[in-house]
């Protein structure tokens, strides 16, 4: 079998309504949301990282990746994930929104190695609740469908996994790896667990 090549993309765009500032910027532990993510994803051994935002942000990016802005204003991760594929220099690309800042190095390698035993085009994230979409191994090839769904205003990531059901690495419901920092209420947790790992 043919090795699979892996590009890596952060989603920073979202406009953070429930934190009430930018998420991606958010230090815990003494790292940003941003830098942690693409930390994952270099431990994984991907080269090729991309921090997907909205047009016009102006967001410094970190050193050693690259910036790739939305095809289309306000659309959504759907909109995210086609400008990511479509910038994407490998055949697959790892997706990880980045307030999934609890999900692990260790799978993020699993969902790669995943993808590259099995034919499916969309590997993901999911446990007995529900499915992650924005954690995830996603092929260059559905760039166009992906973009198409958003040109028909079909915005939910889910529309995309009509045509190309995804693979399913699956956790348990009580897994710490499925918190998000979404809120100011998230970002004391993460914060105290940081800190309880220093100590």
């Amino acid at each position: 079998m043919e090795k699979k090549q892996f590009s890596g993309a952060v989603l920073a765009g979202g406009r953070s309504k429930r934190m009430g500032k930018d998420k991606a910027s958010l230090v815990i532990g003494g790292r940003s949301l941003l830098d942690m993510q693409l930390d994952k994803l270099r431990a994984a051994g991907i080269q090729d990282l991309m921090v997907c935002d909205a047009p016009g942000n102006r967001r410094i990016i970190p050193c050693g990746a690259r910036l790739v802005e939305d095809l289309q204003p306000d659309k959504g991760p759907l909109c995210a994930i086609a400008s990511a594929l479509s910038a994407s220099s490998a055949e697959c690309c790892v997706i990880l929104s980045v307030d999934a800042a609890a999900v692990s190095a260790d799978t993020v390698g699993k969902l790669m190695r995943t993808a590259e035993e099995s034919t499916a085009e969309i590997v993901i994230l999911a446990s007995p609740s529900g499915l992650q979409p924005l954690i995830g191994v996603y092929k260059k090839s559905l760039a166009e469908d992906a973009l198409a769904l958003v040109n028909s205003g079909r915005l939910s990531v889910r529309e995309l996994f009509l045509d190309h059901p995804p693979m399913l690495l699956e956790l348990s419901d009580d897994s710490p790896e499925l918190l998000n920092c979404n809120t100011p209420e998230d970002l004391e947790k993460f914060t105290a667990l940081a800190a309880e790992r220093q100590q």
